[in-house]
């Protein structure tokens, strides 16, 4: 039986394209434009046509993904040939071997979705988006065949990804002479050139402000040195601890990627927690340039670069906080990248503190006004104390109750005996 597979309007006509975009599930994109690929499209059948579908291993990792859009790279001798392509076959199989099975995993019944062709320098990339999928964590076979034209000269080519994962893409002819059809490697140890966007399905999530900005204003965060070759500033949240308290693990802040490598070079950066007592953190009390440092990371995500400190085991009461973490990373070409904000603003706005502010004293500030700064904290609730059991009482029998059973009879007729013979 197939796993848990969600689809939400995969016949939708329009797409809703909202300002924060996807993460990067499963990159493959790094098509090889001088090596033989995969047929793979749906193009009729012999003499005039040619209709094959391709399909890869992928492995749905965590706790299993949101997928919304699935790309495919395919060459361009004809530029023109991706400008007819309206839909195509989605295709979906649970892997249980080294191919897909037949009679069971048809190609020719998979579900139609919408999907787009466009040109691009040396190739064509072919796109089905909105597609709503939910999958579980496991291993699946995944691809996309677009429906096109043969053109000129005959169907476009699946181009073959530089890099190989797992089995290696599968192709079906459902017009294999003499027949029956059945899966085959077409280009045996190599994988087809593919994409997979959405999202990761998040685990043990505590506070979830996850959903960025990418194109509104957002927060300078990160120790970057000082005026005039450097920037320093700090940022927190306004945080709700609720329940028991939070055992946290993980903190993630998602940040601009105008240098797509600006997040290689962090490894560590400062922890900031304080307690909340008003709108801004307390000048001269709650002093982010000596908060604590831990360990970060930074990765490309797409549009945006996600920073990670992990492994805190940070114990919080339940109350109110400001917290947050800043990257000590370089300033970049561009300057230090930003801290995207959130879609959704919770409580008080953050906040954000510059300890080189001229011309001072330095002092916390709103710097976008009404404006949340993106992040999200993962770990586990504290466990609440563990209820104490009633005592049982002790059933005593009372004094003057001679005791039952055969031992009690035994003594009472012994007694009755000794007053008998006192009387004679």
């Amino acid at each position: 039986m197939l796993k848990r597979i969600t689809q939400i309007s995969v016949m939708m006509l329009m797409i809703v394209i909202s300002s924060a975009s996807a993460d990067v599930l499963w990159d493959q994109s790094d098509y090889d434009v001088a090596s033989a690929g995969f047929f793979n499209a749906i193009s009729g059948a012999p003499p005039f046509g040619m209709t094959v579908y391709s399909v890869s291993h992928i492995t749905v990792d965590g706790a299993g993904w949101d997928v919304d859009a699935i790309s495919v790279y395919f060459s361009a001798l004809d530029p023109a040939w991706g400008d007819g392509i309206t839909q195509g076959s989605l295709h979906i199989f649970d892997k249980t071997s080294t191919l897909p099975v037949d009679g069971v995993d048809d190609p020719v019944l998979s579900i139609t979705v919408p999907m787009s062709g466009v040109f691009d320098s040396d190739h064509i990339r072919v796109t089905a988006s909105g597609l709503g999928l939910s999958l579980d964590p496991g291993e699946y076979w995944i691809g996309i065949t677009p429906e096109a034209v043969s053109g000129p000269f005959g169907p476009e080519v699946h181009l073959p990804s530089q890099t190989y994962i797992g089995d290696a893409t599968a192709s079906y002819d459902p017009n294999a002479f003499p027949g029956p059809p059945a899966w085959n490697n077409m280009n045996p140890g190599v994988d087809a050139a593919m994409m997979i966007e959405g999202s990761a399905v998040l685990e043990n999530v505590l506070w979830n402000q996850s959903d960025y900005d990418a194109f509104s204003a957002g927060f300078f965060n990160a120790i970057s040195g000082a005026p005039p070759f450097g920037m320093t500033v700090y940022s927190v949240s306004h945080i709700t601890v609720d329940g028991t308290g939070w055992d946290i693990d993980t903190i993630t802040a998602y940040f601009s990627a105008l240098d797509a490598a600006w997040g290689d070079g962090i490894t560590q950066g400062s922890l900031h927690v304080f307690d909340k007592i008003g709108s801004l953190p307390i000048d001269g009390t709650d002093d982010p340039a000596v908060s604590v440092l831990v360990s970060m990371s930074g990765s490309l995500n797409g549009d945006h670069i996600k920073v990670v400190a992990t492994g805190l085991n940070l114990v919080l009461d339940p109350g109110e906080y400001w917290i947050g973490i800043t990257p000590e990373a370089v300033s970049g070409p561009f300057g230090p990248e930003v801290h995207l904000p959130s879609l959704t603003l919770i409580g008080d706005a953050t906040a954000s503190y510059d300890p080189n502010a001229f011309p001072g004293p330095p002092a916390w500030y709103n710097m976008n006004p009404g404006v949340d700064a993106a992040m999200l904290i993962q770990g586990t609730l504290v466990p609440g104390p563990t209820p104490t059991p009633d005592p049982t009482p002790t059933q005593t029998p009372p004094p003057d109750v001679p005791a039952t059973g055969p031992v009690g009879l035994t003594v009472l007729i012994l007694a009755l005996g000794l007053l008998v013979a006192k009387r004679k």
